[in-house]
């Protein structure tokens, strides 16, 4: 990337692509996979936090806590990777 406006696309185009991932549970149910898609929308913090509410909704206070406290430590894990990065990049 030459620029930040390239930046911003790709940016764009990657929170994007794991928004869809971390909800693509949703458009599986009821489907042969299913199963696959209950594990694989883990890898990115929308996953969780979708978890979390599909766990809420089904009143499971238990795995509602376990998959907002995944989400925050992923979200944690991002933001100091991100930080990280600014900080070489700007000082």
């Amino acid at each position: 990337m030459k620029s930040t406006r390239q930046g911003g696309i790709v940016y764009s185009a990657v929170l994007t692509f794991t928004g869809m991932l971390g909800i693509s549970s949703v458009f599986t149910q009821g489907t042969g996979a299913e199963a696959a898609f209950e594990v694989i929308p883990l890898l990115v913090p929308q996953g969780w936090a979708m978890s979390a509410i599909e766990s809420a909704w089904r009143g499971d206070l238990e795995n509602t806590l376990l998959f907002t406290g995944g989400m925050f430590v992923l979200a944690t894990v991002f933001f100091a990777i991100g930080n990280t990065r600014f900080k070489k990049r700007f000082a």
